[in-house]
C-alpha cells in the first residue's frame, strides 16, 4: 500500500493521545530514522515506512504528524502501529 499526497488518514493529535479524526496529507517527508522531523520530500511512501514511523507528514488541518500517529482510514493508529508489519498485507 502506498501513502499519497491528498489521501486520507486516520490521524490522533497530541502526540497520539488525542481523539481519533480523519485528515487529509499535504506533505510527506521521509526520514533516515524513527521520529526525525525532517528528512527527502516525497509524492508518496509505502506504508511500511510510516508503520516503521519514518515518515512525517503535513496535514491540510494545518496540523504535522509522526508516522506514528497516523493510519489508513478505518483504523486507529494507536492499534495499527502495534501490529506485526507482516499483518499488514500488502504494507
Amino acid at each position: 500500500m502506498i501513502l499519497k499526497i491528498g489521501d486520507k488518514v486516520a490521524w490522533r493529535h497530541c502526540w497520539g493521545t488525542g481523539p481519533l479524526e480523519e485528515a487529509v496529507i499535504e506533505h510527506i517527508t521521509v526520514t533516515d530514522y524513527p521520529r526525525e522531523k525532517y528528512g527527502d520530500d516525497r509524492e508518496q511512501a509505502d506504508w511500511a515506512l510510516v508503520h516503521a514511523n519514518r515518515v512525517c507528514v503535513s496535514l491540510a488541518n494545518g496540523s504535522w504528524a509522526y508516522g506514528s500517529q497516523i493510519s489508513p482510514v478505518g483504523t486507529d493508529p494507536n492499534e495499527w502501529h502495534k501490529s506485526i508489519p507482516w499483518e499488514l498485507g500488502n504494507v
